[in-house]
């Protein structure tokens, strides 16, 4: 579960204080933002209350260091700040059990049977793995590595986790009452994984001998490519596993960053370098359009000043830009596509969802509580589990 990204600069996503502004913005660049700052002003004023969003349910929760939604949507998993793991009923927010977490300060939770994962990330001291029944917390298994936990990976049937450490292995687990585990090697470190909706392949971004693979479920490698070595490389699969884009960047700042667009069968579509003055970038892959978009900061100098604006680009199955949305007015995250792919919805850094269709047309708008902190989303795209900084913990139905 990943935190709203974070800059040093004017656009500082996730924190209490952003406004989405910057000052003294270059003339061109207020005027167009301002326009589409006008249009977003006036759908929000008309529909409050899109049908595009539905509150399902609202609960106080303590300063998280984390938190996850199951694939279906079914459990949420959270681990506090004061140390506390535990597994709430997504359908209610009613908590099913809790107890103190081992410096654990990440986890994934499944659905069907149900296991909740907690381990640590980048932590080369606290290297296990620990595997709890959701319904109840009774810890059923747990593994430490040789090196560093850099990725992990559930299956949408819940039945395999992958993790992916420092010395370039993925173990993959069989998760019942006596878990099971096999180990296969990779070129290079597995910095993200993903699997496909189905469950049926595992995509691995790796990082020295940069690039990424992807594997059966025997741990047949299906294909792999590489990239300009001493890159990170992220992966997003499509909601039909029918495409998948990576995300390579400078691994020290997240920045230059390269999107690749990838058939399942690891032929390349398209490629795209943001350039040097763009980082911390995100994609979705809208299925069966194979629409990219693509959110990431684009920093403006201006004598001495440098401007930090979060920008979002809609890039077509060809590689041709289709449209571009933001600036210092307007400044949107990506959170997930919606349940039919006809769409996205993003976060403006300012108390506002907005739901954009494949035209980048706001079509629906919700206010939240207080400023987005934290964010999941079910592996459909149907439910949004939203943790803001008065201390909500709310789950929004997309339709």
């Amino acid at each position: 579960m990943k935190s709203l990204p974070r800059t040093n600069g004017p656009s500082r996503l996730g924190t209490t204080n952003q406004t989405g502004r910057v000052a003294a913005p270059l003339p061109a660049v207020l005027a167009a933002s301002f326009a589409l700052f006008v249009l977003v002003a006036a759908v929000a004023a008309a529909a409050p209350q899109s049908p595009g969003f539905s509150l399902q349910w609202t609960r106080p929760a303590p300063p998280l260091k984390t938190m996850a939604l199951s694939p279906k949507g079914l459990k949420v998993g959270l681990i506090t700040t004061d140390g506390k793991l535990a597994v709430w009923s997504a359908s209610d927010g009613s908590p099913l059990w809790s107890h103190n977490a081992l410096d654990e300060d990440d986890l994934t939770v499944t659905d069907g049977a149900g296991y909740a994962t907690a381990y640590n990330l980048l932590n080369p001291i606290q290297r296990t793995v620990r595997f709890y029944k959701a319904e109840n917390g009774v810890e059923i298994s747990r593994q430490t590595f040789a090196s560093a936990i850099w990725s992990v990976a559930a299956a949408p049937s819940g039945s395999l986790v992958a993790v992916g450490t420092e010395d370039k292995t993925i173990t993959v687990f069989e998760m019942s009452e006596q878990v099971a585990s096999a180990m296969s090697s990779t070129s290079g470190i597995p910095t993200d994984m993903q699997y496909s909706s189905t469950g049926k392949y595992l995509v691995v971004g790796r990082w020295d001998r940069s690039g990424c693979e992807t594997r059966d479920l025997h741990d047949n490698l299906l294909w792999q490519t590489s990239v300009k070595d001493n890159q990170r490389v992220s992966v997003v699969v499509s909601g039909t596993g029918a495409a998948f884009a990576t995300i390579s960047c400078n691994n020290r700042q997240n920045a230059d960053p390269v999107v690749a667009l990838y058939s399942r069968q690891g032929q390349l579509q398209w490629v795209r370098d943001f350039g040097k003055r763009t980082q911390d970038a995100h994609a979705l892959v809208l299925a069966p359009a194979q629409i990219t978009v693509v959110s990431y900061i684009q920093m403006i100098r201006r004598g001495r000043d440098v401007l930090a604006q979060r920008r979002l680009i809609a890039i077509g199955d060809s590689g041709n830009e289709l449209w571009e949305r933001g600036g210092p007015l307007f400044t949107p995250q990506l959170i997930c596509a919606t349940p039919d792919d006809s769409g996205i919805v993003i976060y403006d850094g300012s108390r506002n969802l907005y739901r954009l269709d494949a035209a980048g047309r706001v079509v629906a708008h919700d206010r939240l509580s207080g400023l987005l902190v934290n964010h999941a989303v079910s592996r459909d795209n149907s439910k949004l589990l939203l943790y803001t900084n008065d201390s909500q913990l709310s789950m929004i139905q997309v339709t």
